[in-house]
């Protein structure tokens, strides 16, 4: 059994004899799935305001440990915006902050692990916003069928990000479940042209995931 506590916008794949399986949602306040829209209620519920996918026009996340700024100290982030700028006197005091525009409660849950289960993928939004889940399970699949070494695949995985010229931090958990002998299954073939468009399939849905909250908020 996997026990998974989870907040922000990582993410938790699984491959299952190579098919890929995302466990996870993340929490962001734009796109339009069921996740990001009960997100969008809460943080406007709670009186804040998103702006091109980020709240107050400043984090593009919405639950995360630390940011105490959109928590117990909103006021002084008002006053702060009006100091820099940001948006005027006039706007601050209309704004009712009714609660944490940003939160720390986690998602909870378990999920039962079968004998096909072969690793898990744990990795920031450096890696998800550049490379969907299926290409990263074939891609860290191959490397151990390789050499069967999850240190060397995750950071063979974490260098294919910044090749795609990620920006965001890349940070990579692997853990193999040991129910594979990696070593007798062969390696497979990449087919370029399909991982190219997969690439900017990814990129181009997070795009529109900001462009439709910007929509939405106006």
């Amino acid at each position: 059994m996997l026990f998974i506590s989870h907040l922000g916008d990582s993410a938790v794949a699984l491959s299952r004899s190579g098919k890929d399986e995302v466990l996870t949602d993340s929490h962001r306040p734009y796109g339009n799935n069921k996740v990001s829209l009960e997100e969008i209620r809460r943080i406007r519920e709670a009186g804040g305001w998103i702006v091109n996918g980020r709240i107050c026009g400043d984090i593009s996340v919405s639950r995360a440990f630390g940011d105490i700024r959109f928590k117990t100290k909103k006021d002084e982030m008002l006053k702060k915006g009006v100091e820099e700028g940001r948006w005027s006197e006039k706007f601050a005091s209309r704004i009712q902050l009714k609660g944490d525009l940003v939160t720390s409660f986690p998602d909870v849950f378990q999920v039962a692990l079968g004998s096909d289960d072969e690793f898990i993928v744990l990795a920031s939004d450096g890696l998800w916003d550049y490379m969907n889940s299926s290409e990263a399970v074939r891609f860290v699949r191959n490397h151990l069928r390789q050499h069967g070494d999850v240190q060397m695949a995750s950071e063979a995985l974490a260098q294919m990000a910044l090749n795609r010229r990620s920006q965001d931090n890349v940070s990579i958990v692997i853990a193999d479940l040991g129910r594979t002998d990696w070593r007798s299954l062969p390696v497979e073939q990449q087919n370029v042209v399909y991982e190219f468009g997969q690439a900017l399939a990814t990129i181009s849905l997070v795009s529109l995931g900001i462009w439709m909250s910007t929509l939405l908020a106006s």
